[in-house]
């Protein structure tokens, strides 16, 4: 098993998870983040992936004051973690109750939000209810 599936199967001390995050698998059979987690080092998937447990496992609450996730807009929001000088994004969108569904993830290079990246989320976003409707 390798490390990132280890990583998100990974139970919990016991301590009851209240959120869930899921990696989307488009259409087209691409699951964009966990190609981007392939992309990283083993310590830098490890720090995004030891990230989404703890937002996991302390909440949304806790997550905003740490500055572990941002608001993108009212739809999108991201998970931040920074290993040596990379910064690494993961967007993620709210689905129900504590379900989360990341969309992709990269790497970022400047201080803004790079619009394609918020559009890239969005479109997956869309095609994630579109699909639902259908199913």
């Amino acid at each position: 098993m390798n490390l990132i599936v280890y990583l998100l199967s990974e139970k919990g001390n016991n301590v009851q998870k209240k959120l869930k995050f899921e990696m989307y698998e488009r259409l087209n059979g691409h699951n964009e983040f966990y190609e981007y987690l392939n992309s990283l080092t083993v310590k830098e998937q490890a720090k995004l992936l030891s990230l989404i447990k703890q937002v996991e496992l302390n909440g949304i609450s806790v997550a905003v004051q740490q500055h572990w996730i941002g608001v993108i807009d009212s739809d999108i929001f991201e998970l931040r973690a920074r290993f040596s000088n990379k910064q690494m994004r993961g967007l993620y969108f709210h689905v129900d109750d504590g379900k989360y569904v990341i969309t992709h993830g990269f790497s970022k290079t400047t201080k803004k939000m790079p619009l394609r990246e918020n559009k890239h989320a969005h479109d997956i976003r869309n095609e994630y209810y579109e699909r639902k409707n259908y199913e």
